[in-house]
């Protein structure tokens, strides 16, 4: 029996259980496809303003501006790209990890480890190849509803966001090579002896390095805004880019850091659900980074662009036509431009949010199934599980607001620019939704939970 066939049969005879793996299947083709959807409209999105560009320089009559709407779409993407391949990875991992268990029994019977590394490639391939397609189907579906936008006065046409088939191609690769590799990495984190048994190995500690890193990219951050002219050049936009793509990164690998560091004094509690909660923390801040980290970054962008003096609503927005009726390029128009550009890259960034902490929560619950039953065992309500869990999501991400939103206001500290009433009340909102978006998929996940604890099996059956 080759690999396929026994990843065939393993397949049909997990879609026939009631949960646990069938949950992770379904969950990791819906994080897929909300990852394929989304990452084909952005590089849409970015094709459409490349193919823009003649056409901007002659509505702006400024030579080369198109460019600079096809840099903001290159700088949108490079935001959005990290969310996006993530969620897709975290879906991979989510299988490889749940699958944890089978592959143990399956060694235990008699299979190898190439065996086992190959259904495990081969499931996940497949669950990448449905996800696309589905996501490929929600991209095609939402194409007409784009003609309700403009940007220059263009209406956007359905033709423009269509991308050719070599960019389709391109991110059917890039997906299949980010599945692959999550579903490696996540296999080497679990040993899988040839008596049967899944050894997941212990995460280190963190080191300050991580902060010193944020550290040097607040410095640069800091000297490009004091020191920021507006320049039509290419290295200009480009340095640019890329010190504001290094700060954001750096946030990435210096949060982690801080929610060890900052959940450790919240283990010195009374409460029994913020005890559970903080020690998880504590003991698995990468995985409690990673749940929050798409709305983190989202509430650190929307901070540099509102404090950095970007988002402007106090421009006069009535001077585009002339007196022939003709459209007229103003200065208002690009900052209206500027401003639906951040709504939707803000609204991406909120539904990929959502999602990574429903993936990442359930993924949680599951995996957590001995812990669960033995707290309940020892009397811990079912309830308390629940608000466990939500201290467990919220812990980190008040801390990363926090911390997000005052680094996002170094810009306009640098540069001494105060950002209008409008603008710190798409702040606010922007924060509400997080929150709210958040809680919701840490609720969606309490069912599984109750599911979770009323099973009664012995642990070798």
């Amino acid at each position: 029996m080759n690999t396929a066939q026994i990843a065939r049969m393993l397949t049909r005879a997990r879609l026939s259980t009631r949960m646990g793996e069938v949950t992770f299947d379904i969950l990791a083709i819906v994080a897929l496809s909300v990852s394929s959807g989304m990452l084909l409209t952005t590089l849409g999105g970015v094709w459409m303003f490349h193919e823009r560009v003649p056409r901007v320089d002659a509505i702006t009559d400024m030579e080369y501006f198109g460019w600079v709407y096809f840099s903001f779409a290159l700088f949108a993407l490079a935001l959005l790209i990290v969310p996006l391949l993530s969620l897709g990875a975290s879906a991979s991992q989510l299988g490889a990890n749940g699958r944890a268990q089978r592959l143990a029994s399956l060694r235990l019977v008699g299979m190898t480890s190439r065996q086992v590394v190959g259904v495990s490639l081969l499931e996940s391939l497949i669950q990448t190849l449905i996800g696309f397609t589905v996501g490929m189907g929600l991209y095609l579906l939402t194409l007409p509803a784009w003609q309700a936008v403009e940007f220059t006065g263009m209406r956007i046409e359905t033709a423009e966001m269509l991308l050719p088939w070599w960019g389709v191609l391109a991110a059917l690769g890039l997906q299949l090579v980010i599945s692959t590799l999550a579903t490696v990495f996540g296999l080497l984190k679990v040993s899988i002896s040839p008596l049967g048994v899944a050894r997941k190995t212990t995460p280190k500690a963190l080191r300050w390095w991580r902060v010193l890193v944020l550290i040097g990219a607040v410095v640069l951050m800091w000297y490009l805004s004091k020191n920021w002219e507006p320049e039509n050049s290419t290295y200009t936009l480009i340095s640019t880019f890329a010190i504001i793509i290094f700060f954001v990164m750096s946030i990435s690998i210096a949060g982690p850091f801080f929610l060890q560091t900052l959940a450790r004094p919240l283990t010195k509690t009374r409460s029994v659900s913020r005890l559970v909660a903080a020690r998880r923390i504590v003991a698995y801040p990468r995985a409690a980074w990673r749940s929050i980290a798409a709305i983190s970054l989202m509430m650190l962008i929307s901070s540099l662009l509102i404090f950095g003096d970007i988002l402007r609503f106090d421009t006069d927005n009535t001077a585009t036509a002339g007196a022939d009726g003709e459209f007229v390029f103003t200065t208002s128009v690009f900052f209206q431009d500027v401003y639906y550009g951040v709504i939707i890259a803000l609204s991406f960034a909120l539904i990929l949010g959502a999602v990574s902490v429903l993936i990442h929560q359930t993924s949680d619950v599951i995996d957590r199934t001995d812990e669960s039953r033995a707290l309940s065992w020892v009397g811990m309500p079912t309830k308390k599980f629940t608000i466990s869990r939500i201290w467990q999501v919220f812990i980190p991400l008040i801390i990363m607001t926090a911390i997000s939103v005052g680094l996002g206001v170094i810009p306009g500290l640098a540069q001494g620019s105060t950002p209008d009433v409008e603008a710190k009340m798409l702040l606010i909102g922007v924060i509400i939704a997080g929150f709210a978006l958040t809680l919701l998929a840490v609720l969606f996940t309490a069912p599984i939970q109750r599911q979770v604890l009323a099973q009664h099996n012995r642990k070798n059956d």
